[in-house]
């Protein structure tokens, strides 16, 4: 999310900017099919009309990413439910698995 979120930044400096809207939506679409495809794990939010548009969109085949589909992905990014039941848990889950060494070494490699 963090890489997509610096290209918008990006893309609303410099409109015209080809690269920057071909990784808006390879990126959108990255993030949108791991954590919203329904063959995979669709990822808990609060708000069941974000997670619906989100899954919806995975099946459809669009060439082009809209300001709507942006402000979904958004507003899927700051709900409460991803931090308190969603990503959080499960980072910690993995950091409580991870032996100290693995994990320094891990963390090195960042």
């Amino acid at each position: 999310m963090e890489v997509f979120s610096k290209n918008e930044v990006h893309l609303k400096q410099n409109k015209s900017d080809t690269k920057a809207r071909q990784n808006r939506r390879e990126l959108f679409t990255k993030i949108v099919k791991c954590h919203f495809d329904i063959e995979n794990d669709v990822l808990a939010l609060s708000n069941s009309s974000v997670s619906d548009y989100l899954v919806s969109w995975t099946s459809e085949s669009s060439d082009t990413v809209t300001d709507d589909d942006i402000k979904y992905l958004i507003s899927a990014r700051n709900d409460p439910t991803v931090w308190a039941e969603g990503l959080e848990p499960t980072y910690q889950k993995f950091l409580s698995q991870v032996s100290a060494s693995k994990l320094a070494c891990l963390l090195s490699i960042l």
